[in-house]
Order: structure tokens, then C-alpha cells, then sequence
């Protein structure tokens, strides 16, 4: 299927956002030694359309978080200031309240559910969607029975991490893992179905009660292996859950953050993990999260679909927008070699501590290195 025209456009110019954490000194040094070819090829994207030109000790690489509405439309949004932007990239076509938004950064692919209706002539119900970006394909994955969604709603949160579709059962502390069968290998692999489905047990020490935990939203930092949530109940708890730490079922590596923020926010991490984004449903409006304390700074961007609401979910980011002619193919596979010279250089360079949490408050505690949960 092919990508449809623009359905929506809005473009909110803003100033950078000074931050503590950004380290704008340290982000140029490490990028100093990168061909000037290479930059110069990204500078010259930005000034044909693909995006707004840095400031200077910014990053010129786009972060691209998708999101989807309630006229089940997906969204390509841009929150960085300076950079801020969203446009309707693709109409799904269906019907209901679709959720469970979660984005495969490696393959671009984003994977989502919706609870009921008919998709090219197969009634469904609770099923999970896969709009593959690059090819420009879109299609009924599995159904609920498959991902575990049994009756009722839809779960509101949703990751991806480890060729699986993570998300928590609704008002529990049960989190799922639905790993996926692929065709090919790679990046260019194309997912054809549910493998198995793995469940664990959060441990909250009773700091966070079952019925709490609704949503809100989740997203992974795959780096490290991390998983942050951000509840919709009790005005928005803001936790941390390590992925690595599993005995018998139960992962024991929680961290209530905050309690305070007063509201339930849709959540995804830039290209890099460097920031994690918020987003209010109700009003649009953005926010930076401080990972240590669940801080929140207005970014003074708003994104509304039907002039009231935001998106429903998230998922992210890509450092490649859909594409339009002329407009990408001065950036080509040189964002991607800038992106992982940057990942690799941030990970070579920063104490291991500020590797897990990269907003730092100066008396912040800091937890330690988590490694990824091992594939099962």
C-alpha cells in the first residue's frame, strides 16, 4: 500500500531549550572528529526542508516520534526546540480508539492495537497492527487471543525491545512479553506472527498498588535495559524498572520516581535516549522528563488533531522522516553513520553511572548499570 499525501501539517518554530544536562560543549567535541563531508551533508538537508537548522553545540539529527490519534491517523512529530513540527503520514482506515503504540527503531516498523472491527474483509478483535514504514505496507499482525488481550479493552502502553511487543496488563503489575517470528534477517526482517508469550511480576514493594498501574503510557531505553512507566491513576506516578533482574517471574528492580506531577502522560526516548519526551492527551502539550526526579519542562509545543486532543500513544524515535522527493536524499545512510558514531562515542565517554540516568540532578542518586534481559 502506498503512502497517502499529507492530511495534516503544523510547523511551531521555538527557541533551544537550555538545559543542565545537554552538555552542548561535550556533544561537539565528540562529533569533531567526523568527516566534514559527512556534516555537511546533514547541515544542507536541514536547509532544504528536512528539518530546522541546529543551534549551534545542538545535534543536527532529527528525533521523529509517532503517534496515534483518535482518527486513527498516525503522526510524525518532531519535539526537539527549534525543530518542532508534526504531519499526518498515514490513515490507517480503521475505526475505534487504537493504543498500544510501539516503535521498532532498527526495522522503522511501528506496531499498535485496535479493539475491534473488519480489516480487508477479516473481522478482528483486539488486534495488533503493523504499519512497516520503509515498505509502506500495512496489516493485521495477530489477533488478541495471540498477544493475550482477552475480551474487554485494549492496554494503553505499549514498547518494543528484544523482537518483542511488551506492554502491562491494565490495573495489575503483570507485564507481557510477546515475541515475534520474522521472515529474513536483520533489519530488512518483516515480522509474520506471535512466537510465544512470556509474563513477570513486577515487584513494588508496596509502594505502587496494582489498581495504580494504568496507563499512561511506557517506553524502554534498550541500551540499558530499563523500562520507564508513567500511570494515568493517582495523577501520574513516574517509575523506573530494571528488565534484567528476574527471579522466578518477578523483576525486583523498581524505582518509584515521582508522584507529584499531577497528570498521565504519553511517553517516548529521542533518537539516543538522551531525552525522554511526555505528552499530555488531554491538551497536547510536550514535556522534557527528568529521569532522576520526574521533573517536568514545558517545551512549549503543542500538537491537537481535532483542535482539543493529542495523540493517543506513542512510540520512537527514527532519525528518518517518511519520505518526500528531493527532500532526504542528501542525508541518506549519513545519518545513520552519525547517529551510531554518536551512540558509540557517548557510551565510550560517560561514567557508567551517567550512562543509566543522563538528566543528572546534582544530589540526584544514582542507580546502578542494569544489562539487558537476556533473549528467552
Amino acid at each position: 500500500m502506498s503512502l497517502p499525501p499529507r492530511l495534516c501539517s503544523y510547523s511551531h518554530p521555538a527557541a533551544p531549550l537550555e538545559r543542565a544536562s545537554a552538555r552542548p560543549a561535550q556533544r561537539v567535541a565528540r562529533n569533531a572528529w567526523l568527516p566534514l563531508g559527512l556534516l555537511a551533508g546533514v547541515a544542507c538537508w536541514c536547509g532544504l526542508g528536512g528539518g530546522h537548522r541546529a543551534a549551534h553545540g545542538e545535534s543536527v539529527i532529527p528525533s521523529y516520534i509517532y503517534g496515534i490519534a483518535d482518527n486513527n491517523q498516525i503522526y510524525q512529530i518532531n519535539p526537539k526546540p527549534g525543530q518542532q513540527s508534526f504531519v499526518s503520514v498515514y490513515n490507517t482506515g480503521l475505526n475505534g480508539q487504537s493504543n498500544a503504540f510501539a516503535f521498532d527503531r532498527v526495522r522503522d516498523q511501528m506496531y499498535f492495537m485496535n479493539p475491534s472491527g473488519s480489516f480487508n474483509s477479516q473481522a478482528y478483535s483486539n488486534g495488533l497492527f503493523l504499519w512497516n514504514k520503509p515498505a509502506g505496507t500495512f496489516s493485521l499482525l495477530a489477533s488478541g487471543t495471540a498477544v493475550g488481550v482477552l475480551g474487554g479493552s485494549i492496554p494503553a502502553n505499549a514498547a518494543y525491545y528484544q523482537d518483542a511487543f511488551w506492554y502491562f496488563t491494565e490495573n495489575s503489575l503483570t507485564l507481557n512479553k510477546v515475541s515475534l517470528s520474522y521472515s529474513g534477517t536483520g533489519s530488512a526482517a518483516v515480522p509474520n506472527g506471535v512466537s510465544g508469550i512470556e509474563t513477570f511480576v513486577m515487584n513494588t514493594g508496596g509502594s505502587l498498588a496494582a489498581n495504580q498501574n494504568n496507563f499512561g503510557d511506557i517506553a524502554i531505553d534498550i541500551d540499558i535495559g530499563v523500562l520507564y512507566g508513567y500511570t494515568a491513576a493517582s495523577g501520574g506516578k513516574f517509575y523506573s524498572l530494571g528488565l534484567s533482574n528476574v527471579v522466578s517471574g518477578t523483576l525486583n528492580d523498581f524505582s518509584l520516581i515521582s508522584t507529584t506531577s499531577g497528570t498521565g502522560l504519553q511517553i517516548s526516548f529521542n533518537e539516543d535516549y538522551s531525552v525522554l519526551y511526555g505528552h499530555n492527551y488531554t491538551n497536547g502539550r510536550w514535556y522534557d522528563i527528568n529521569l532522576t526526579t520526574g521533573s517536568l519542562t514545558d517545551l512549549n509545543f503543542v500538537t491537537t488533531t481535532n483542535g482539543t486532543t493529542g495523540f493517543r500513544d506513542l512510540g520512537g524515535a527514527s532519525i528518518t522522516a517518511v519520505p518526500e522527493p528531493g527532500s532526504l536524499t542528501l542525508i541518506g545512510a549519513g545519518a545513520g553513520i552519525l547517529l551510531a558514531a554518536s551512540r558509540r562515542l557517548r557510551r565510550n565517554r560517560l561514567p557508567p553511572a551517567e550512562q543509566m540516568h543522563r538528566h543528572i540532578s546534582p544530589n540526584g542518586p544514582m542507580p546502578p548499570r542494569l544489562s539487558p534481559l537476556p533473549p528467552s
